[in-house]
């Protein structure tokens, strides 16, 4: 009889990652070939998903990073935009349609059960009626981030935690320090 692997889909929140990984470490240039390899564990990998948002015409360091993005394999970019709000005389920008894009992904790819197992990276409070939703439609789910920085209820909620800490990461730098750039 054969036994099939565990099928594994990954959804990274690429804002609250680069969050993670300043307050992990204060780098950002981060392997995303190594980091995918690591959180798959040896399980098959359907595909990853980065999600993030960006301003028109973003800063060249924004496109080339985006850019090296769309050269690993089975890695698929979804952007939404950064808007600038500029109430009570504060210049500020907020991410459009990422969490919806993230949230849409993971159902649909759960009810057409492409997956065994979702991993989340993000530690965003948002996220836990997703992650419900896909657990009671017979999936796992794993949430990957800075312990301080996953919110209690998606803890809670979460099948399991992997702990994005100095020792996950130590090997999963690059040398050529394409950085990962927040996107405002």
């Amino acid at each position: 009889m054969m036994m099939m692997m565990t099928r594994v889909a990954i959804y990274i929140d690429g804002s609250n990652l680069y969050h993670s990984l300043k307050n992990i470490s204060n780098r950002t240039d981060l392997n995303f070939t190594k980091f995918i390899d690591r959180l798959v564990d040896g399980r098959a990998l359907v595909r990853a998903y980065y999600y993030n948002a960006i301003v028109d015409n973003p800063p060249l360091s924004t496109q080339s990073f985006i850019s090296s993005l769309h050269s690993i394999d089975y890695l698929e970019v979804k952007l939404g935009k950064l808007e600038q709000d500029n109430s009570n005389g504060l210049s500020r920008f907020h991410e459009k349609r990422v969490d919806t894009k993230i949230v849409t992904d993971m159902l649909v790819h759960s009810f057409n059960k492409t997956y065994d197992v979702a991993i989340l990276v993000s530690g965003d409070t948002d996220f836990v009626d997703a992650v419900q939703a896909v657990k009671n439609n017979g999936q796992h789910v794993e949430v990957a981030i800075s312990d301080n920085l996953v919110s209690r209820s998606l803890r809670e909620v979460a099948d399991k935690i992997i702990s994005l800490n100095r020792v996950f990461l130590e090997d999963l730098w690059i040398d050529n320090k394409i950085e990962y750039h927040e996107n405002k």
